[in-house]
C-alpha cells in the first residue's frame, strides 16, 4: 500500500507540477518575454507550494505519518514526471515554437564574454559547448536531472517539516 500510494501521489503531483510549469512559460511568454524573474518566482512558489501539498495529502492518506524517506521518493517521483514534461516542452520552445528567443539568448552570452575580455577562439569554444545543450539527446536528461535535483531538495525540507514517524506501539 505504502509503495503504491508514494507512487499515485508523485504521479498526480508530477503531472500537476509539469503542466503548470508549461502553462507559466506559455502565459509569461505572451506577457512578458523579456523578463524572465516574474516566471521564475512564481514557478518556485508554485513548486513549493505542490509539493507541500502533495506530502501533506500522502501523510494523511498514510495514516498521518511521513517519514523523510517516503517524502522524498514522492518527491523523486513529481521531479521526474514534471522534469520530463516541461523538459520536452522546453526542447519544443527552443527548436520549433520560438527559435528565436534562443538565438537571442546566445548573442547576449557572446556579449557578456567579449566584455569579460574573452578572445574570438574562446568565444566560439564556449559557444560551441553551449550549442551542445540544445540537442534533445542532451536537453531533456539534463532538464530532468536538475528537476530531480532541485525538487529533491525542496521535498526534502518540506519533508522535514512534516515529517511524522509512526508510533512503535501502532
Amino acid at each position: 500500500m505504502n509503495k503504491q500510494l508514494i507512487l499515485q501521489t508523485g504521479l498526480r503531483f508530477g503531472i500537476m507540477l509539469g503542466l503548470v510549469s508549461v502553462i507559466l512559460s506559455v502565459t509569461f511568454f505572451f506577457l512578458s518575454p523579456e523578463s524572465k524573474w516574474p516566471e521564475g518566482l512564481l514557478g518556485f512558489a508554485v513548486l513549493i507550494g505542490l509539493v507541500y501539498v502533495a506530502l501533506n495529502q500522502f501523510k494523511t492518506q498514510n495514516g498521518d505519518s511521513l517519514s523523510i524517506g517516503e517524502g522524498m521518493r514522492v518527491g523523486f517521483w513529481m521531479s521526474l514526471i514534471s522534469g520530463t514534461i516541461s523538459s520536452v516542452y522546453k526542447y519544443l520552445e527552443m527548436t520549433y515554437l520560438n527559435p528565436e528567443e534562443f538565438e537571442k539568448q546566445m548573442k547576449l552570452q557572446r556579449i557578456g564574454m567579449e566584455d569579460q575580455g574573452m578572445n574570438e577562439e574562446q568565444i566560439d569554444e564556449a559557444m560551441k559547448i553551449a550549442g551542445g545543450f540544445t540537442e534533445p539527446y542532451l536537453l531533456i536528461p539534463m532538464g530532468i536531472l536538475g528537476s530531480i535535483i532541485f525538487v529533491g531538495i525542496i521535498a526534502l525540507i518540506v519533508s522535514a517539516i512534516l515529517k511524522k514517524e509512526r508510533s512503535v506501539f501502532e
